[in-house]
């Protein structure tokens, strides 16, 4: 659940002791406790004993239960439970150890630890008792529990709603701001419709005297209409003779630039049998020529091996012995191998190399021939092409010649058309002329009969359009009504949650100063004033509380002392009154029935007396654990439970 501020403050002693509540708490395996039931009446409880005697496991127990964090499970146990029986109603907590972890589960009396840790539990770990004892701001500990996200997000939907709004209620006043006009625009088109409907009675009457020659009317409009499609048929086939001759214009250029280009091209069949005899006779010849070749270096290339004496054709005639053919082998002699004589091997070389001479001159004449041939048949090629092109622009010359008789005809025809359709347009010329009198006062009427009431269909659509419109702008003023009451709504609650913070600091202070102050009268320490001083910066999230503390000294002037200096009863004390301002302000006395005190000993037993009667004031149930010496000072009216009925 959330809470706030908006509903004021509660005043002191406004506990209502004629009803008497109980509250039973069971407790099991928390804290030092092993097993206790306790049965607690509304009022104040004292919790007696010394220390160690698990007063403050009980009310750490009783914080669990209440939805706080304050009770732990007992160090030896694997499970421990807080049961409250309260109005009928009973609340649990419920604790279980696995592998080193506690979890926690049950039924608690509410579901916001912050308030109860904070404000209800006021034991000696309570945050607003440790933040002044360590001088900490106090606007942390009394702001905590304010979802500060939440309300920023709360703001920014209203603003973005608030815009939405507004964008509407524009739309819709620009709506209603047509009223007048469409109010002009409906009053017009009622009185035109009036004066049309004045206009049909009297052409109607028109009409009515023609009714008699409704028959000739007709015919001589149908003789109008034969006379408009006549001309019509006639100017489409005028334009699909111009179309033809244009056509023709185009097909006789087109056939002028083809007969060009074909007279551009040399004839070429003589040439191509010219061309066709030169190649056959260079095929020829170089065919001749390479078998020459072949045969020489067939011959060529057995002498060499001849010589290198890998073939016996040669055989050398003079002996071993030789030393003239020794120092010169070019002098030995040698059979020849084709006759048999006797010759040099320097002859043999000779005519080797002629022979090799011979072999290249050939070569070089076979690619003379070979080259001739390429010309040749590149010629040839060159000269096809030129055919092929001939024999396509001569195809081409017969379709457009064929094309251009086509369109000749076709102009022909279309002249022919026109000329028939003129005659039959001169004759119904004629039979139009002689019946045209009557059909124009005829249909004259008629005419003016069906623009009006073309006219009075045209005005009572729009004057239905005027008053839907009317209609509309009606719904929108509703509307309109509606959205502004909204967004004054959406307006309020945004200024609200804007000083949502502001307002709870203010009631924060407020609280703490008027109830530090009666606290300091009941307590009679020596402190003139302690009193927080909010301090503010544009943004409401950096404002901060200042504790401040008055003394007076002998002389009756009044200074400034701090916090370091109290004694550890007077800072105790104030951090109760902090915890209190954030009971009060935050309204936990609504929700939580519990305060729960503990580790009072710095204050003196009268005080504390006093500080817990003051605190009875604001909570249906007020349990606080003190010493024995500390317990008899307060009256024997109050619930007593001794440590040795906490198990």
């Amino acid at each position: 659940m959330s809470r706030n501020a908006d509903t004021g403050q509660k005043t002191r002693d406004t506990i209502d002791e004629s009803t008497e509540r109980s509250a039973t708490v069971s407790v099991t395996n928390v804290g030092g406790i092993d097993d206790c039931e306790v049965t607690l009446s509304s009022g104040i409880t004292i919790l007696t004993g010394r220390n160690a005697t698990n007063r403050t496991s009980f009310l750490s127990a009783i914080a669990g239960v209440l939805g706080g964090t304050a009770a732990m499970l007992k160090a030896d146990a694997d499970y421990g439970g807080v049961e409250l029986a309260l109005d009928g109603e009973t609340y649990t907590r419920e604790y279980t150890r696995q592998a080193g972890t506690v979890s926690v589960d049950g039924d608690p009396f509410v579901d916001e630890s912050e308030y109860v840790d904070t404000f209800a539990c006021l034991l000696e770990d309570n945050p607003a008792r440790r933040a002044v004892e360590r001088g900490d701001d106090l606007r942390e500990v009394i702001m905590r529990p304010v979802d500060t996200d939440q309300l920023r997000d709360d703001i920014r939907n209203r603003e973005a709603e608030r815009d939405d709004l507004r964008s509407k209620l524009d739309d819709l006043e620009a709506t209603v701001d047509r009223r007048p006009k469409l109010e002009r625009r409906r009053d017009e088109r009622r009185a035109d419709l009036e004066a049309v409907e004045d206009e049909l009675a009297d052409v109607r009457e028109t009409v009515e005297a023609f009714d008699a020659a409704e028959a000739e009317a007709e015919e001589a409009e149908s003789l109008l209409d034969e006379l408009e499609e006549l001309r019509g048929q006639l100017d489409d086939a005028l334009d699909r003779k111009d179309h033809q001759e244009s056509e023709l214009r185009s097909l006789r250029t087109k056939r002028a630039d083809v007969a060009a280009e074909l007279d551009d091209i040399e004839s070429s069949e003589e040439e191509l049998d010219e061309l066709d005899r030169q190649s056959t006779r260079l095929k020829r010849r170089k065919r001749e020529v390479e078998n020459e070749i072949d045969d020489l270096v067939r011959v060529v290339e057995f002498t060499e091996d001849l010589l290198a004496g890998e073939t016996s054709g040669l055989r050398n005639v003079e002996d071993e012995g030789d030393v003239v053919a020794d120092l010169d082998p070019s002098s030995k002699t040698m059979q020849c191998w084709t006759c048999g004589s006797r010759v040099e091997q320097s002859d043999i070389d000779e005519r080797l190399e002629t022979l090799r001479n011979l072999v290249t001159k050939k070569q070089a004449e076979r690619d003379s021939v070979e080259s001739d041939l390429t010309a040749v048949e590149e010629r040839r090629r060159e000269l096809e092409r030129s055919s092929e092109q001939q024999a396509e622009l001569r195809s081409r010359l017969d379709e457009l010649d064929r094309e251009i008789s086509h369109r000749k005809q076709n102009v022909t025809n279309y002249e022919d058309e026109a000329a028939t359709l003129r005659a039959e347009i001169d004759d119904l010329q004629e039979q139009v002329e002689e019946t045209g009198s009557l059909r124009e006062d005829v249909l004259s009427a008629y005419r003016a009969l069906s623009e009006l009431e073309y006219e009075r269909g045209k005005l009572e659509s729009d004057l239905s359009d005027a008053e839907a419109e009317l209609a509309a702008v009606a719904d929108a003023a509703e509307e309109r009504d509606h959205v502004a009451d909204r967004l004054t709504v959406v307006q309020d609650e945004l200024a609200s949650l804007r000083s949502r913070i502001d307002d709870v600091e203010r009631e924060a202070v407020e609280a703490f100063n008027e109830e530090m102050a009666s606290v300091l009268d009941l307590l009679e320490y020596d402190i003139a004033r302690v009193w927080i001083e909010r301090k503010t910066t544009n943004s409401a999230d950096d404002s901060s509380f200042d504790l401040h503390v008055v003394r007076e000294s002998d002389d009756g002037a009044m200074y400034e002392d701090t916090v370091a200096t109290l004694s550890e009863s007077e800072r105790e004390t104030i951090g109760l009154v902090v915890a209190l301002a954030g009971f009060l302000v935050h309204e936990v006395y609504e929700f939580v029935p519990f305060v729960l005190l503990d580790s009072l000993e710095a204050i003196d037993s009268d005080r504390i007396v006093a500080l817990v009667d003051y605190f009875a004031g604001y909570a249906p149930f007020l349990a606080v654990a003190v010493l024995p010496e500390d317990a008899q000072a307060f009256s024997n009216e109050y619930d007593r439970i001794p440590a040795e009925q906490l198990g």
